[in-house]
């Protein structure tokens, strides 16, 4: 049976509302995995995408994204974190670049699209201001090391390219 995962933005622990997501078995429902932000009202949780087993432990692997999560580049640049499906630890955390993008406002496995063998990740900054104000972006990751693969700009201002993302695996 396939796990599933539940984004909850407005998660609060000890008061602060740091956002988290949950890992549910699907035979049961029973609780596989909890993991919470570090940064109050990032929306960590608020997108979350199952992912296929880019880390090579045997379980497919989970994405959270943070699109309010204020990195060195600033408030709201954004937050991706790839988290092991079979320990729920941490496994890459990507920041976002630019102020303001909301990077990790959309997340999604993307199939493998360089044929490497691992799967590949969709990261959405539907506020990226690079070609036009308010433009956004959506950016393919390497499962397999990280870089960027592709990167797709939105086409005008104010379209909030990537304000939903979906993918596949294969």
């Amino acid at each position: 049976y396939s796990e599933y995962i539940i984004g909850s933005s407005h998660e609060s622990n000890g008061g602060l509302v740091v956002g988290g997501a949950q890992v549910r078995s699907g035979i049961d429902g029973s609780l596989v995995h909890h993991v919470e932000g570090d940064q109050e009202d990032s929306q960590f949780g608020a997108h979350v995408a199952g992912l296929s087993d880019i880390t090579g432990d045997g379980e497919p692997d989970f994405i959270v994204g943070a699109p309010k999560f204020t990195t060195a580049a600033g408030a709201r640049a954004g937050r991706a974190v790839v988290y092991s499906g079979e320990t729920g630890l941490v496994r890459h955390t990507f920041d976002g670049p630019v102020q303001g993008a909301w990077f990790g406002s959309g997340v999604a496995a993307a199939g493998d699209l360089n044929s490497d063998g691992i799967g590949d990740i969709l990261v959405a900054s539907e506020r990226d201001d690079s070609l036009f104000p308010g433009g956004g972006k959506v950016e393919v990751f390497s499962g397999a090391d990280w870089s960027v693969l592709y990167t797709w700009p939105g086409s005008h201002a104010s379209q909030y390219f990537g304000s939903s993302v979906a993918g596949g695996v294969d």
